[in-house]
């Protein structure tokens, strides 16, 4: 591979034909290579043994885990696809996930699964309609399991009538009143066009470049950007097996691309959206083996053919900032370089168009600085049953209005994500008055030493925060923090539209109310503290 090796080495390429040789060379084998990434039905089998040999030893999530294996290297019109989906209904059948081996029954049976067999998939629908109430269902489904037996041997037939025959009186029995039945949601994509909240506005000006700022009084816990989709995504190689590489949602029922192994979904929906960049994708063993943000700069410069235009969504995320003049002469530049060149090469190689290689190498730049690394909570189990929750990061995406979000060590808004997907959301979590800016934390917060967290965003996002925390020298200090500036010390602040200015350094401060409402809080404390 191509990464693998020259990420990890002092790169010094200075002949762009020789380095255009070698990726195309690298390519060309990319391509006959990536039969190792194609269907095949012999590591389908031996996928499908390990599934079987965990199975019967009750080990039922590696059992998941290697019947999705099967499935994923199963040419789509074979056996092993039908049957790698049956046994993966048994394994949710005996969980009790019943929407999970409902959908993995249809699946099976709209593949073709062997006739002789196909009773097996009918027994556990009915049971799972059954533990779900859908006597509806249930009743339907007893029906092809009646008609599925007319072709099996004497023997085998008369057990299987006598199932038949306790099942029909179970659903006979079922109570006749009408029971809602929840409906199995399937992921969708949302189709908010104007996720940021009209409470907001965005704002630039020549010492913040661009924020969010309030336009009205915002109450805390009140939802600023409502699920925004990502504009580009790409899920980390660690979660590539077990999440939506669309949505990064933990995958039950496992979708996946008709040619590759590598490409994995939730949903028939999920799969169909992604299509839209994967089916280029599909088939170069590169795309499986490249950092993250690599694939995310050719994302969003394979969009660029049907979005260009002055008003675009593309414009909004060419005009995200770089940091540029802090990062030119910074050693990893020089590989930021190389990666874009190796797009390039891409982009040119796959798609047939020619870019200019400063555009991809602002995307990367961009991509650093902008990107969310998009997280889950996952549980984890003790041997004293035990539970603990634990942040996990599933990948990386880019959004065009999260993106304009700056940050703060004691920010006034918060990242969530919906669901488990790479839906974004930020809520409020105080009140945010008129004019004030809107802040995140990026990851550095104020329970952090002072000056690690200063370290932390001048390497990783190239800025000195400047929030009210970290301007303080000292122990952080309310009451004396208010009465100087702490860019020139300045002691003589003006009151400008209801905000401390400092007249030297032209900056504002903070919100007066805010002052006020921080001050009296420090001195409620105080009282108390005193008292004790």
């Amino acid at each position: 591979g191509m990464w693998p090796r020259w990420n990890r080495q002092q790169l010094d390429v200075k002949d762009w034909e020789y380095t255009k040789h070698k990726v195309m060379q690298s390519l060309e084998f990319d391509h006959l290579a990536s039969q190792i990434d194609r269907k095949s039905e012999t590591h389908a089998t031996d996928a499908r043994l390990l599934g079987n040999q965990s199975y019967q030893q009750f080990d039922y999530i590696t059992a998941i885990a290697y019947f999705r294996e099967s499935i994923a290297c199963s040419p789509i019109h074979s056996d092993t696809y039908s049957i790698g989906y049956a046994n993966l209904s048994a394994c949710y059948l005996d969980i009790a996930q019943y929407w999970s081996c409902i959908e993995c029954c249809n699946i099976a049976i709209d593949a073709g699964y062997p006739s002789s067999r196909i009773f097996k998939l009918y027994i556990r629908l009915i049971q799972s309609h059954i533990q779900l109430s859908d006597r509806l269902s249930a009743s339907s489904t007893l029906k092809n399991l009646e008609d599925s037996i007319s072709i099996l041997p004497t023997k085998v037939k008369t057990k299987l009538e006598k199932i038949i025959a306790t099942y029909s009186n179970q659903i006979e029995n079922m109570p006749n009143k009408h029971k809602e039945v929840l409906v199995h949601k399937k992921n969708t994509e949302p189709l908010n066009t104007e996720p940021l909240s009209d409470m907001v506005k965005c704002k630039y000006d020549d010492v913040t470049k661009k924020s969010i700022v309030a336009i009205n009084t915002i109450q805390a816990g009140d939802i600023i950007l409502s699920d925004e989709i990502p504009y580009s995504r790409a899920i980390f190689k660690e979660h590539s097996k077990t999440n939506c590489h669309h949505c990064f949602k933990k995958i039950s029922v496992i979708y996946v691309c008709e040619n590759c192994t590598y490409a994995r979904y939730c949903s028939n929906a999920c799969k169909n959206f992604a299509n839209s960049y994967h089916e280029k994708e599909c088939g170069y063993l590169c795309f499986c083996i490249a950092p993250e943000e690599v694939i995310l700069a050719h994302r969003i410069i394979s969009r660029v053919d049907y979005e260009y235009s002055e008003n675009s969504a593309y414009q909004d995320i060419l005009n995200l900032e770089t940091h540029i003049q802090e990062r030119i002469r910074l050693p990893e530049t020089q590989l930021i370089i190389f990666n874009a060149s190796i797009i390039k090469i891409l982009v040119e190689y796959i798609y047939g168009k020619v870019v200019d290689i400063e555009i991809i190498f602002k995307h990367m730049l961009q991509i650093q600085i902008n990107s969310y690394a998009v997280t889950n909570m996952e549980e984890h189990y003790t041997n004293q049953n035990i539970s603990t929750y634990y942040e996990v990061r599933i990948g990386l995406a880019i959004y065009l209005n999260g993106s304009l979000f700056n940050h703060s060590c004691c920010p006034n808004a918060v990242v969530n994500y919906k669901n488990g997907t790479n839906i974004l959301r930020i809520r409020s979590t105080e009140i945010i008055r008129e004019n004030e800016e809107i802040f995140h934390c990026y990851g550095p917060t104020k329970v952090m030493n002072r000056i690690d967290r200063l370290n932390i965003l001048k390497n990783k996002y190239y800025f000195t925060c400047k929030c009210r925390i970290c301007l303080t020298t000292s122990a952080y200090d309310q009451q004396t923090y208010y009465q100087q500036c702490h860019f020139c010390n300045n002691s003589e602040l003006e009151v400008i539209d209801h905000h401390l200015n400092c007249p030297n350094c032209e900056i504002v401060l903070i919100s007066v109310d805010t002052a006020k409402q921080d001050i009296a809080n420090l001195e409620k404390l105080y009282e108390e503290a005193s008292s004790y």
